[in-house]
C-alpha cells in the first residue's frame, strides 16, 4: 500500500508522537499463559490482541484474536500461547504519527506495541486511536458549523423575569 493512500491530516498532527495518542494501561500476557486466560482476558477486557511478555518483562509477540481461535481449535485449552508471527512489530513513545501509520497500514495490523529501549511495553497504539485522532484533527481543523437554528436561538433576545 502506497503512502499516497494515506488521508490527509495536518502537518501538527502528523509530527505528535505516538506517546500522545496510544493507551498507556496495556493489558499483557505472561509468555506461560494458557489460551484459555488469554481468551478469558480478552474477553472480558472487550480487547482483540495481547502484547507477550518473557520473564523479564520484555516483549516476545502478540496474541491475536485469530491466534487464540486458531490455537484452540488445534489443541487443548490449557495449552500455553504461542505468538506465531516471527515479524514483530513495534514503534517507541517518540515515533510520530505518520511513521506510525505508515507502519500499521503497510503491514495490515490491528495493533502495535509501544515499547521503550529495554523492550518493556510502555504503550499500545490501534487502528481506534488512528481514528479517533483523525476525528480529531478534522475537527480541529473544520469547526463544525452554527446551525441555522442554532443562530437563531443564540441572536434570540433573553427572556428575563422581573
Amino acid at each position: 500500500m502506497s503512502q499516497n493512500l494515506i488521508p490527509p491530516f495536518s502537518d501538527d498532527l502528523a509530527v505528535q508522537p505516538v506517546s500522545k495518542f496510544m493507551s498507556g494501561k496495556v493489558i499483557v500476557a505472561k509468555e506461560t499463559f494458557s489460551i484459555l486466560q488469554a481468551m478469558e482476558i480478552m474477553v472480558a477486557n472487550k480487547i482483540s490482541g495481547l502484547p507477550v511478555v518473557n520473564t523479564d518483562e520484555k516483549l516476545i509477540g502478540v496474541f491475536s484474536e485469530m491466534d487464540a481461535i486458531l490455537q484452540a481449535a488445534a489443541k487443548p485449552l490449557m495449552a500455553r500461547i504461542e505468538c506465531p508471527n516471527p515479524k514483530l512489530l513495534t514503534c517507541y513513545p517518540d515515533t510520530s504519527f505518520k511513521e506510525a501509520l505508515i507502519l500499521l497500514i503497510k503491514n495490515k495490523l490491528n495493533r502495535m506495541p509501544v515499547v521503550n529501549v529495554n523492550k518493556n511495553v510502555v504503550g499500545i497504539v490501534t487502528r481506534y486511536d488512528f481514528m479517533k485522532a483523525y476525528m480529531a484533527d478534522h475537527q480541529k481543523r473544520h469547526p463544525p458549523k452554527a446551525t441555522l437554528a442554532s443562530a437563531k436561538a443564540a441572536a434570540a433576545p433573553s427572556k428575563k423575569k422581573s
